[in-house]
């Protein structure tokens, strides 16, 4: 008996239409004896064809991947924000809002520096900050700043560029861990220890 022959002797179910482990939609043909019903036929053709995801699908998948990353961002205990090349936030998370007192719409579009800079720095800080930044560098420091309140609070940065893929600086991805309690706690234990 020839393949084809074989295949003839056989009934098929199709098409069938599942999403693959890359979340692209793949064409699936099941293939059984005729003398046994669909839900017994053991022998599964794999993906036989591979098909492209429609327009409706990709968007849904992409917006359900939005919605998660929001959400990951948003449950954070890092204030964290997101800016252009230029250092203009274009995003910050629910926990930079609680931490610094500042809504989206107050921040978004203005330069980091407007926002976290509270004089305590000179000028040689932000140039080699912007040095390290730019050659793909990720810069870590505590730094002095104000909330929105104007209370001084301490914070530990962690600034992370992102690269175009022809190496050009592109973004910062910002996290800010509001340290203060902890510095205050170490400066009471010296004020105790020099007692």
């Amino acid at each position: 008996m020839t393949g084809a022959q074989a295949f003839r002797n056989h009934q098929a179910r199709f098409p069938q239409f599942e999403p693959d482990w890359a979340g692209r939609v793949m064409q699936l043909f099941t293939l059984g004896p005729p003398n046994l019903p669909p839900a017994k036929w053991i022998a599964r053709m794999g993906a036989a064809e591979s098909m492209t995801t429609t327009g409706a699908h990709r968007q849904d998948a992409a917006t359900d991947r939005r919605r998660l990353l929001e959400l990951a961002v948003n449950e954070s205990n890092a204030a964290i924000y997101v800016t252009d090349e230029h250092a203009n936030i274009l995003f910050v998370n629910a926990t930079f809002t609680q931490m610094l007192g500042y809504e989206p719409h107050e921040v978004c579009g203005r330069r980091a520096r407007e926002i976290l800079d509270a004089g305590y720095y000179a000028e040689q800080d932000y140039v080699t900050l912007w040095s390290d930044l730019r050659r793909g560098r990720t810069v870590r420091d505590e730094v002095r700043t104000r909330n929105k309140a104007g209370d001084e609070i301490w914070l530990t940065m962690v600034l992370r560029p992102i690269l175009a893929p022809d190496g050009s600086f592109a973004h910062i991805v910002g996290y800010l861990e509001d340290t203060t309690e902890s510095r205050q706690i170490q400066s009471l234990q010296r004020d105790v220890l020099k007692a």
